[in-house]
């Protein structure tokens, strides 16, 4: 029997060895007879101790959603090679640095951290921090690039640092700089929120200096997104109009005005009236669920009241937020009414 407290992982990720485990780890002793390499804790209590996943010696992949006040000090010299914390807060990440074994790390929608300096380890290979959420700020973001020693991560492959992207979002100002010490860099990804502050030239702009020639991936923003993308494939050594070039760059988004809500309605754009915001948030419903779960019970609370109206909108469902289309205003905004996402 599987010990108590976990469950096998049955979605996208349920693969031989993938559990999770919620709301307490008090009935959980260790892996029993069971083989775990990656483990999601989600909505983990407040103070929970994670010193039981000492226990856990095939543990390879962990995965903290929506925690809060946990004492990462606990993970201390364990094996794990990849860590992802999403909607953590009260958190201090100081203990990142004693993972040896670590290569891949991914901090999303972070609130409240504590991280003066933050060394972490030099095994590390990917590097995710992202911030896209209206409830939140960029503010972790600013904090963690400023945090980080760089210079340890000489050989760090794949970097993204965002604010917003789904969602619109204040930007931050960072000295980007620090990209000079990545020279074995093959995948950056940092074209949303992040405005340089630094005395010197940025490295994602012309002339590039101090930016990785390893890049064969780049999604960035400049004024003037088509001469830098040429000037770029050129510093590159890659062919601009060849469509196998990965190198991409939108046009800089710098307003400092608030974001729009969620749910905000917005158009038309081609005929189509748009809201967009989280149905899983919304929900707030068992931390099983995923976003396109969400959204197909919402579209059938919908049905069940107005099934007419459901033939007239279009969901788009993604990880982490759905679009609602309609062609008419008032559709769009009966729909949210129904849904109770018009407060």
């Amino acid at each position: 029997m599987t010990p108590g407290g976990l469950r096998r992982d049955g979605g996208p990720r349920g693969a031989e060895g993938a559990y999770y485990a919620t709301g307490t780890l008090k009935d959980i002793i260790g892996p029993g007879k069971r083989t775990v390499r990656s483990l999601a804790l989600k909505r983990i209590a407040p103070g929970e101790d994670l010193g039981v996943l000492r226990s856990f010696v095939d543990l390879e992949q962990l995965e903290l959603e929506r925690v809060r006040d946990l004492d990462l000090y606990s993970l201390a010299g364990l094996g794990i090679e990849q860590l992802t914390i999403t909607e953590g807060a009260d958190l201090d990440l100081a203990p990142l640095a004693d993972l040896p074994q670590l290569n891949s790390l991914v901090l999303g929608n972070l609130d409240n951290i504590q991280a003066p300096r933050l060394t972490l380890p030099a095994s590390l290979r990917l590097l995710g921090i992202i911030n896209d959420d209206p409830h939140l700020s960029g503010e972790p973001v600013k904090q963690l690039i400023e945090a980080i020693d760089w210079s340890r991560l000489t050989e760090l492959r794949s970097l993204s640092l965002r604010v917003g992207g789904l969602y619109e979002m204040a930007p931050v100002d960072v000295d980007l700089g620090f990209l000079a010490c990545l020279p074995q860099l093959e995948r950056v990804d940092m074209y949303q929120g992040l405005r340089h502050s630094g005395s010197s030239n940025s490295p994602i702009e012309p002339p590039f200096d101090g930016l990785s020639r390893e890049l064969s991936f780049a999604r960035i923003a400049g004024d003037e997104p088509d001469a830098v993308r040429r000037a770029l494939c050129a510093y590159l050594g890659t062919n601009p109009d060849d469509p196998q070039t990965a190198i991409v760059v939108y046009e800089r988004q710098e307003s400092d005005q608030p974001p729009a809500p969620a749910w905000a309605i917005s158009g038309p754009v081609d005929g189509m009236w748009t809201a967009y915001g989280s149905l899983h948030r919304a929900e707030d419903g068992t931390v099983e669920q995923t976003e396109y779960e969400a959204c197909e019970r919402a579209e059938e609370r919908l049905r069940r009241i107005d099934a007419a109206l459901v033939e007239r909108l279009d969901f788009d469902p993604e990880s982490a937020g759905t679009g609602i289309m309609a062609t008419s205003r008032e559709d769009l905004e009966r729909a949210l009414a129904l849904l109770h996402l018009d407060r």
